[in-house]
């Protein structure tokens, strides 16, 4: 309707649990809290788009690929615009617009718009995700694939709900209203019963059949091997294909040149909650960066999903991170994890995120339980502590090994140097590497 209105790893799982009490920094009154499992990310933009967090309302150019969480914003200048994704759902923005996120959940995000006017495309297989836009006059519901427009609305101009594909609801002080395919409800500016008539072509829905049809976001791949809620994976078809490997299951590898390497065409953003975040050049540079694993099969790097059926968990980058000790600030490096090879978060969190955010590649972490067994953590702890260039030498990856030049550099517990991406070189990890930017031990938080 759309369309035509416009025409495991050995050793992994006792080094993961060491080093995971390793790398959790302090935190005043005990146990940390957990950084977001969901989130978004800036998927495409032109002309001038702007990103803030609420709390500061202090903006700066949006990036793409940059990720989204609850109290960051996204605002257009007119004749700009830009994309949203966040799981299953594409956000487009209209020129003019302004729209703040909001809770993000398993399968669950929530939207205000501000100002102007979006289309929210959830794609096939986003069955039961639930998607939230919240407007002056009402907020809309959208849980089914389809193409939705909303416009806020000001004193001038209604505020309206269009399901060009698919069916949505409408919540508004006097109660729900039921938008059909093809129908589109309305909400005048001085109030009265709401306006039911047919979804209309607009320049926005225009601009966005054309988009979706040349990015080819009805690719049926990707979905197959990837959950749906693994934001950003609505690029991966376009931009390689899939293989099925014995040892492997399925994996993607993408269009690039023979000398690629992952994490090195990017750079590095210090992102809050979680501080070091890889921010990649590539179009299709989020889901393969922050979930899942890559390894080298014949020579061409091929990314890994893992577990499609586990509900996926953001990570700022799936890396290893490495540098020469004694100082204060150290020149930090890193390794792309390979299949089954533990992610240790060098940021807060508790022993059940460590789980939760490895599951997906790592099935066996699932049922361990003990975990706060101190001896066993110590032992392994001391190994990483004083024998580090055997963990890293450890990883299937460590041949793809990149020196940060200065770009990224880690003191006092906290991301102090964000550098330029011209820097990055391969290397060899030196003897004295070692395994994490926090090597000391300090106390293991509990289970949640």
């Amino acid at each position: 309707m759309f369309l035509r209105l416009v025409m495991a790893a050995p050793g992994g799982l006792a080094v993961l649990l060491a080093a995971s009490a390793a790398l959790a920094q302090p935190v005043a009154g005990g146990t940390p809290a957990d950084p977001p499992e969901a989130i978004g990310r800036v998927s495409s933009l032109a002309g001038t788009v702007t990103y803030r967090d609420v709390a500061s309302s202090k903006a700066r150019p949006a990036e793409l690929n940059y990720p989204l969480t609850s109290g960051n914003a996204v605002s257009t200048e007119a004749r700009s615009h830009a994309a949203i994704d966040i799981g299953a759902g594409r956000f487009y923005l209209d020129g003019a617009s302004d729209v703040e996120v909001g809770a993000l959940g398993e399968g669950t995000a929530t939207l205000t718009l501000k100002s102007g006017a979006l289309i929210l495309h959830v794609m096939p297989g986003g069955q039961g995700q639930v998607f939230t836009v919240v407007t002056a006059r009402g907020t809309a519901r959208m849980d089914q694939p389809g193409y939705y427009e909303i416009v806020a609305g000001d004193d001038r101009h209604a505020t309206s709900l269009a399901a060009l594909e698919g069916g949505a609801q409408l919540q508004t002080a006097d109660g729900e209203r039921v938008v059909g395919p093809g129908r589109r409800v309305s909400l005048a500016p001085g109030g009265g019963d709401p306006v039911m008539d047919a979804a209309a072509e607009d320049d926005l829905v225009k601009r966005v059949a054309g988009e979706a049809a040349d990015m080819g976001e009805n690719a049926a791949e990707a979905p197959k091997y990837v959950s749906t809620q693994a934001t950003g994976y609505q690029d991966l078809d376009r931009y390689g294909l899939w293989e099925h490997t014995e040892e492997y299951g399925p994996v993607w590898e993408p269009q690039v040149m023979s000398d690629w390497a992952p994490y090195r065409q990017g750079h590095w953003a210090d992102v809050k909650p979680w501080g070091a975040t890889w921010i990649d050049n590539a179009p299709w540079g989020f889901t393969p960066f922050h979930y899942g694993r890559w390894i080298e099969i014949h020579e061409r790097w091929a990314w890994v999903p893992g577990n499609a059926a586990m509900d996926p968990v953001y990570a700022p980058a799936v890396v290893s991170f490495f540098g020469t000790p004694g100082s204060e600030s150290r020149n930090v490096s890193w390794v792309p994890l390979g299949p089954e090879e533990p992610y240790l978060p060098p940021y807060p969190v508790t022993i059940n995120y460590v789980r939760v955010v490895n599951a997906p590649s790592m099935p066996q972490i699932v049922n361990v339980t003990n975990v706060n067994n101190v001896s066993q953590v110590t032992n392994v702890v001391s190994e990483v502590r004083h024998q580090p260039a055997l963990i890293i030498d450890r990883l299937v990856n460590n041949h793809a090994a990149t020196d940060g030049g200065g770009s990224l550099v880690f003191g006092g517990g906290s991301t102090v140097g964000l550098g330029a991406p011209s820097a990055f070189q391969p290397v060899r990890p030196a003897v004295n590497a070692f395994s994490a930017p926090l090597p000391a031990l300090i106390t293991m938080p509990g289970t949640r």
